[in-house]
C-alpha cells in the first residue's frame, strides 16, 4: 500500500472504507459509476453506458460514491478536486489493478492530482506512467497540491517512467 506523503496533513484514514455510510449530496445513496474507453462522455455513467474519460467521471462524482475505471490507456491528466466526507468516502478505482492506465505521454507534466482541499477520497489499482519530460520544471505521477487535503489514500497503484532528471538547479523524480 501507498499513501501519499507530499500534503501538510496526515491522510490516511486509519478507519476501513467498508465501515463507512455511502450517502451522495444528490440524494442518490452509494453511486456506482463506470469509465470505459468504449463509453462517451454523454452517457449516464452507469455500468451498461459509461463515461469516457477519467475526468469527466471524476468531475460528476460526488461524496459517498465509487467510480470504477475499466481497463484502458487513458491520455489524460487526472484532476481531483472533489471530496468525499468522513460518513461518506469516493472511491476511484480500476476494474482490475493496474488494468486501467494513466499515461501521460501526450505531454502531461503530472498523471493524478489532488487539489487544494480534497479530503477523505481513495484512489487505488491503477498504473500512472510517462509524465512529464527532462526540459519541465516539474513532473509528478501523482501529487498532492496546495493545503488542507487530508485522509487521501493511494493504494496497490504501479507509478514508474516519470520523466524529469534530477540535477541540483531542481528536484528530482517525482512518482508522487
Amino acid at each position: 500500500m501507498i499513501f501519499a506523503v507530499s500534503c501538510n496533513k496526515q491522510i490516511t484514514d486509519p478507519e476501513p472504507l467498508a465501515s463507512k455510510t455511502n450517502e451522495l449530496k444528490a440524494g442518490e445513496i452509494g453511486t456506482t459509476y463506470y469509465v470505459a474507453k468504449t463509453g462517451s462522455n454523454s452517457n449516464s455513467g452507469s455500468s451498461s453506458s459509461p463515461w469516457l474519460t477519467i475526468q469527466y467521471g471524476v468531475d460528476h462524482t460526488g461524496a459517498g460514491s465509487t467510480l470504477i475505471v475499466r481497463d484502458g490507456v487513458y491520455y489524460e491528466q487526472v484532476n481531483i478536486g472533489i471530496t468525499g466526507t468522513s460518513g461518506s468516502p469516493i472511491m476511484i478505482q480500476s476494474e482490475n489493478k493496474h488494468g486501467a492506465i494513466v499515461d501521460g505521454s501526450s505531454s502531461r507534466i503530472y498523471g493524478v492530482t489532488f487539489q487544494n482541499a480534497v479530503q477523505y477520497i481513495t484512489f487505488s489499482g491503477f498504473e500512472v506512467r510517462n509524465c512529464g519530460n527532462a526540459s519541465q520544471s516539474e513532473a509528478g505521477g501523482i501529487a498532492c497540491m496546495g493545503n488542507a487535503s487530508a485522509y487521501i489514500t493511494i493504494q496497490e497503484c504501479k507509478i514508474h517512467d516519470i520523466g524529469r532528471f534530477y540535477d541540483d538547479v531542481r528536484q528530482g523524480l517525482d512518482g508522487m
